[in-house]
């Protein structure tokens, strides 16, 4: 399997949230990483197919999924919930996008930040 994963990264269809659950599925990253630039949730249903095409077609198993809470533990919402976001995916209907925003501001509370206003995040620097 570790040949395919290596080549699903170099040549799917690859975003940040999916190479995020890529990174801990394989065991790369395996100590906690902030939320940001290099790592983030799936934002919207683009997203979520990216992350759900990896887990699909390499046949990852809820233990696996698990991993990714690991090195990334704000990304609980999002594996606590997968079923259901699979459902919401599956049924095109547009509530996906309003389950993952949902799901996100847990994603970006357990990572720290605080909402500043109503989707204006901040997290609090180190001299607060």
């Amino acid at each position: 399997m570790k040949m395919e994963l290596l080549k699903w990264i170099a040549l799917g269809k690859v975003g940040i949230s999916s190479r995020s659950m890529w990174l801990a599925i394989t065991g790369l990253i395996n100590k906690p990483e902030k939320m940001g630039t290099y790592f983030n949730v799936p934002m919207d249903s683009d997203d979520f197919s990216q992350c759900l095409e990896l887990v699909q077609d390499y046949n990852i198993t809820k233990e696996q999924l698990e991993k990714v809470k690991i090195p990334f533990p704000w990304f609980a919402p999002i594996i606590d919930n997968w079923n259901e976001l699979v459902l919401l995916y599956n049924m095109r209907s547009g509530m996906l996008y309003d389950r993952l925003q949902k799901l996100r501001h847990e994603c970006m509370k357990i990572d720290g930040f605080w909402e500043i206003r109503s989707g204006y995040w901040q997290r609090p620097s180190a001299n607060v």
